[in-house]
């Protein structure tokens, strides 16, 4: 018999919970410094936004690898995660790190473990240490986990980000153990990584799965290959007492009866098993959700309200309080892709400290979730705005290999109420001319919105929106004038009139003036084939109906994280999330800084700046200086910036046409003094504080001296030519190549906006001379 210590850590109120259980033994690797014997369940405290200790434990587990490091996440968007496993493979453990492709595809810290030259890809045998990268398409990986010399283990059903370990509902386990099975068990996942096995691709396997750690019986099911809802649709038939279940994602498992979860609780139903379910509000809602089905039945179905969603954790509690009872929790989704497709893991655990840990997170995500209701909470006085229309994407999304779909929009709502509304049968429409009405969809009955929380409606919950609820049939023209909420129908089926007297419920907010059209107003973006923008709500409590209540998303693809990372370089938006204040700072245009006319021989800069602390007057435009400065000219000249609209917090030169133009004179009015190679400073003073923008001015623009081109073949053997044919070297920072390789009449023509690479340069371009664009990756030589 081993002796052990057991310490259990609970804070009751928020989710900050876990157990361990440790023994002191000999360490097969010669250090003292970790016990051997061990076993920890935890949870994170997402509530107040802690990740409770987990990215620390899996740093510790990945520090402590001397000879072999065997890690797989979902996705891994923490740069001190991949650092820490840099750092291992960099000291000569052999590392083996599998990702799914669709989060991997495009994500900077990836490329950060790619541009540390210490991986090799699947079949590369040049280097000892292996980035596997798979799964690509409608298959996902959902487990995270890393085991250190097949000894110590670290598993999650967060994947290594802040969201995910933060924000969402999740857990981890620490193992620590003597037996290699169960170590062995995670090590063949990344065997058939190894040799390209990902998801439907793995073979069927016959593992020996039940292994006894400490007194804890745990069992370990992998995804797809062992069917791992098959498993848990028979143990949930053997449940003769209870069922309490916590999803993210369930929806038809099986084409057989026996095996579908959904049909398996109603047969446990019917034999008057009681059965208790917390869902995320993406599982209540999510177009193929099964979960309604049980409305008006006897299962206690309640939602739990969070603005990210992630199907992650899915546990269920089965025979509470017998000498049978049993934790599951499983890494992935309930539906029938986790046989199929998707890679995931099933841990059945027995034992009074793994139970008694999942009866405590249950009642803690049950205590902050609502019962599921039926009835529409009405308003009685309209345009109060007690819920807002808060942010809409209504250009759709562009993912970041350049591909658009103009479908994948997003309705945010906005309860500024101190208690949750039911939205049960709400409407929300919009019209294009005033008159008639399109864009006409229906709130699903259950849906609720919490006090001072957020609901993201949106055409899809797998694509661009992460922190998507409810997926719904939305379409919303892009000339909309006006878009309606109300408690009841939005319009009177019979007259298809877009107008109040023929709303049946009652408005309780409006978004746009009825006048002007979205895609057509400045201060809600205009829709480009390279770039989407969201019309986000500048002031949630002030009229909706105000044109300079509206902004576009200011976001850039460097600082844009509540979009999905295949998204993130072209689509921005803060679904789910505050939309960001004005901050003050100022910008120069640098797509069109120094582009010469007649009318500017010598080149014009226009600049904007942000702050909203200078909208004293909330009815008025009002205006505020900028100073412009060169090399030449420490002094410089003052210039006038006037606000987009009232309330915006934006002022820009282009209001005015007093952006900053050049002279090699004196300089006057909006003209500055330069010679060629000077920096322009533009100096903007707020509340004491200077904030400052640069640039520099040359002579002569940079010229495209030749190309090589390839349109519609092989990129490899294109090129460009840049030639400088001042006597000063220019930096290329903020340089950008625009290429379109399109198809058709607008091949090769990037005046279109249709370009397919965006290509920033770096490093200077000296004195009359030569920089070359080529192949594949366009990288620049001098």
């Amino acid at each position: 018999m081993i002796k052990g210590r057991i310490t259990s850590l609970m804070t009751f109120g928020i989710l900050t919970l876990g157990i361990l259980v440790l023994s002191c033994g000999p360490n097969p690797f010669g250090t003292p410094e970790a016990l051997n014997d061990g076993f920890r369940i935890f949870s994170n405290d997402f509530q107040n936004q802690s990740d409770n200790g987990m990215a620390a434990e899996l740093t510790k587990v990945i520090r402590s690898a001397k000879v072999t490091l065997d890690c797989s996440f979902a996705r891994i968007t923490r740069s001190d995660i991949a650092d820490a496993i840099i750092e291992r493979a960099g000291s000569g453990v052999v590392v083996r790190v599998g990702l799914d492709f669709d989060e991997a595809d495009g994500d900077t810290t990836v490329q950060r473990i790619i541009d540390s030259a210490l991986f090799s890809r699947e079949f590369d045998l040049t280097r000892r240490s292996k980035l596997l990268i798979g799964n690509k398409g409608d298959g996902a990986t959902r487990y995270n986990f890393c085991v250190a010399d097949e000894r110590r283990i670290y598993f999650s059903t967060a994947a290594a980000s802040d969201t995910d370990m933060n924000l969402i509902p999740n857990v981890a386990m620490i193992l620590s153990t003597e037996e290699f099975g169960i170590s062995r068990e995670f090590t063949k996942e990344l065997n058939m990584m190894s040799q390209g096995s990902f998801g439907n691709s793995k073979a069927k396997l016959d593992f020996d799965t039940k292994f006894n750690i400490l007194n804890q019986v745990i069992a370990v099911h992998w995804g797809p290959q062992e069917s791992p809802l098959d498993i848990l649709a028979a143990e949930l038939t053997d449940a003769r007492k209870s069922i309490r279940i916590y999803t993210t994602q369930f929806q038809t498992t099986s084409t057989k009866s026996e095996r579908d979860l959904p049909s398996v609780l109603q047969r446990r139903l019917d034999r008057n098993i009681p059965i208790e379910i917390v869902a995320s509000s993406q599982a209540l809602f999510d177009t193929d959700t099964k979960l309604l089905n049980f409305l008006n039945t006897s299962v206690q179905l309640r939602q739990y309200f969070n603005s990210q969603n992630r199907v992650g954790l899915n546990f269920v509690l089965i025979d509470e309080g017998t000498t049978d009872e049993r934790l599951i929790v499983f890494a992935g989704g309930f539906r029938s892709r986790a046989n199929s497709s998707d890679d995931g893991v099933l841990f059945i655990m027995k034992g009074n400290l793994t139970t008694s840990f999942g009866r405590q997170v249950f009642e803690i995500l049950r205590s902050q979730s609502t019962q599921i209701s039926t009835t529409p909470t009405n308003i009685a006085t309209p345009n109060q705005r007690e819920v807002v229309i808060n942010e809409i994407g209504w250009m759709g999304s562009i993912a970041n290999d350049a591909s658009a779909d103009a479908n994948d929009e997003f309705i945010e709502l906005y309860n500024r109420s101190s208690s949750a509304i039911n939205l049960s049968g709400w409407k929300f429409a919009c019209t294009t001319n005033g008159t008639s009405i399109n864009s006409l969809i229906t709130i699903p009955t259950g849906v609720s919105i919490p006090a001072q929380g957020y609901l993201v409606l949106a055409k899809y919950v797998d694509r661009a929106i992460p922190s998507a609820s409810v997926a719904l049939d939305i379409s919303i023209t892009n000339s909309s004038r006006e878009c309606t909420l109300t408690d009841g129908d939005a319009v009177d089926n019979a007259s298809g009139l877009y107008s109040s007297a023929s709303f049946t419920g009652t408005i309780v907010d409006v978004a746009g003036d009825n006048s002007t059209a979205f895609s057509s107003n400045p201060a809600f973006g205009s829709s480009s084939s390279s770039v989407k923008r969201s019309m986000e709500r500048i002031d949630p409590a002030s009229s909706g109906g105000v044109l300079a209540n509206w902004r576009s998303n200011p976001f850039t693809a460097s600082a844009n994280p509540y979009i999905a990372s295949l998204y993130r370089n072209a689509t921005f938006g803060s679904p789910g999330f505050p939309n960001n204040p004005v901050v003050t700072s100022v910008e120069i245009n640098r797509s069109l800084v120094f582009g010469t006319s007649a009318g500017h021989p010598n080149g014009v800069l226009k600049i904007t700046v942000q702050d909203s602390s200078a909208n004293q007057n909330a009815g008025a435009i009002e205006t505020v200086q900028v100073r412009a400065t060169s090399n030449s000219d420490s002094t410089g000249v003052l210039l006038t910036l006037t606000e987009t609209a009232a309330v915006t917090g934006i002022f820009t030169s282009v209001a005015t046409g007093t952006n900053l133009n050049f002279t090699t004179g004196a300089s006057s009015g909006n003209q500055l003094q330069v010679n060629s190679g000077d920096t322009i400073t533009v100096t903007y003073l707020a509340n004491s504080t200077s904030y400052t923008a640069t640039a520099n001015w040359f002579a002569q623009n940079l010229v495209l001296n030749e190309i090589g081109k390839n349109c519609n073949g092989d990129t490899s053997s294109d090129y460009v030519e840049i030639y400088n044919p001042n006597a000063q070297a220019v930096t290329l920072t903020n340089v950008r190549l625009l290429r379109d390789s399109g198809t058709g009449s607008s091949i090769c023509d990037i005046t279109s906006g249709d370009w397919t690479t965006s290509v920033n340069l770096s490093g200077s371009l000296s004195a009359t001379g030569y920089a070359i664009i080529a192949g594949v990756n366009y990288t620049t030589s001098s």
